[in-house]
């Protein structure tokens, strides 16, 4: 298993999962949310700060559950623009694209 997912089990009851794909399985809806804060603040609940990979790795975990629990309206990156320097705007109005 991967050093860098090791505190996701940490203090937990059950072994350290075996695969991405049992980890996935085994999230609850706490969890995901726990992780999703953490990436947004940059930090844990305890206050102990992320590194780099852990935000990485907690970000692809965050987006791997929304795909399997979660409407596309409701997951993080539904709102993005598409595309290399995308508008918003003219995204929603195409008779401004080209301009």
């Amino acid at each position: 298993m991967n050093k860098e997912l090791d505190w996701i089990s940490a203090g937990s009851v059950m072994p350290p999962p075996e695969s991405l794909q049992e980890l996935l399985a085994n999230m609850t809806p706490e969890m995901f949310a726990s992780l999703r804060q953490a990436v947004e603040l940059g930090k844990f609940e305890d206050g102990t700060r992320l590194s780099a990979q852990q935000v990485e790795n907690c970000l692809q975990l965050v987006i791997l559950y929304e795909e399997q629990h979660l409407p596309v309206g409701q997951r993080t990156y539904s709102n993005l623009p598409q595309g290399c320097g995308a508008n918003p705007v003219m995204m929603q109005d195409p008779a401004r694209r080209g301009k």
